[in-house]
């Protein structure tokens, strides 16, 4: 009884020395990051009928030199936002000029601290650029980060005159929501 009690001591310590190699290697922000999946949707809202999109595609990486410091430059074609309406989606294309701007481009630097990213993001999109304060969650899926939340935008922040139905037009609103895994390089 006293070797399988110690058995199990020595078992039970070193599975907690290996999670926690895993955990801290997991954690450590040192390197090139390059997004492997991600999930980007939008939100429009009218008085009538709000609607949303949705993208899977992004491409670009991030850069953390030091550790807590991280430069990044991310991409999304527009061509992958849809909204389950081939109609809306064609006029959205035409409104943000999408064969002249075909991505939509995140870029800046940002510092990490522990469990969130807090930066200046940078946001190309229909010819224009505007930036955002953001500050989001990032959480640790074994040897991947994972980067997940939310910003407000306005439609008039980028030049994009607000599209109508019925004569009224859009909110000048736009919810995003994300969540994206980033697997080190």
């Amino acid at each position: 009884m006293n070797l399988l009690s110690s058995l199990k001591r020595a078992l039970l310590a070193s599975l907690a020395v290996i999670l926690n190699s895993q955990i801290s290697w997991a954690f450590g922000n040192q390197g090139q990051w390059t997004p492997i999946d991600s999930k980007v949707e939008f939100k429009i809202f009218h008085f009538m009928h709000n609607a949303k999109g949705l993208s899977n595609k992004m491409s670009g990486s991030v850069d953390c030199a030091d550790g807590s410091k991280c430069t990044y430059e991310l991409f999304i074609p527009v061509m992958t936002f849809a909204s389950r309406n081939e109609d809306r989606d064609k006029d959205m294309r035409i409104a943000i000029q999408s064969k002249d701007y075909p991505h939509v481009k995140l870029s800046g630097t940002g510092v990490v601290d522990d469990d969130s990213f807090k930066t200046n993001m940078k946001i190309d999109f229909a010819g224009s650029s505007h930036s955002l304060p953001l500050e989001f969650s990032l959480t640790s899926d074994w040897f991947k980060r994972v980067a997940k939340g939310k910003a407000q935008l306005k439609v008039s922040d980028f030049g994009i005159p607000l599209p109508s139905l019925l004569g009224m037009p859009i909110e000048d609103k736009l919810l995003i929501e994300f969540q994206v895994r980033f697997e080190k390089k």
